[in-house]
């Protein structure tokens, strides 16, 4: 189990109900500039494979300004 705080996160894969691929990533803790490339690590692969991939930060607790920009760019 990580660290309360330590940044995380979890993989759900699913359909939409019409079919196609759903792939969820639900951070958690806090994500900055020192963590940010796990996330980018993760979703860079699944852009090939096709379906919509969704990235929950709403258990996010902390963004910092290099990882907002990251993210909002």
């Amino acid at each position: 189990m990580a660290p309360e705080g330590a940044f995380h996160f979890d993989v759900e894969n699913s359909d939409d109900g019409h079919g196609s691929k759903v792939t969820t990533i639900k951070s958690h803790g806090r994500l900055v500039a020192g963590n940010s490339n796990d996330i980018t690590s993760l979703v860079k692969p699944l852009i090939p494979l096709g379906g919509r991939i969704v990235i929950d930060l709403g258990d996010t607790n902390y963004l910092d300004s290099s990882g907002r920009e990251r993210w909002l760019a």
